[in-house]
């Protein structure tokens, strides 16, 4: 894992951030937004900019 993939995971709580680095290396960070908002309520979404830190 990059410096980048630390960052991200502590932005994010743990089970929303084990989603977003599931999909990391195979999705685009649109893609994975998008999965976000189909498997979490509305109060833990995060943007792209969130993703991509």
């Amino acid at each position: 894992m990059g410096r980048h993939d630390h960052n991200r995971a502590s932005i994010l709580d743990t089970m929303l951030g084990a989603f977003v680095l599931d999909r990391i290396d195979c999705l685009p960070y649109d893609q994975i937004a998008d999965d976000i908002a189909k498997h979490f309520p509305k109060s833990r979404r995060i943007g792209l900019n969130t993703i991509h830190h």
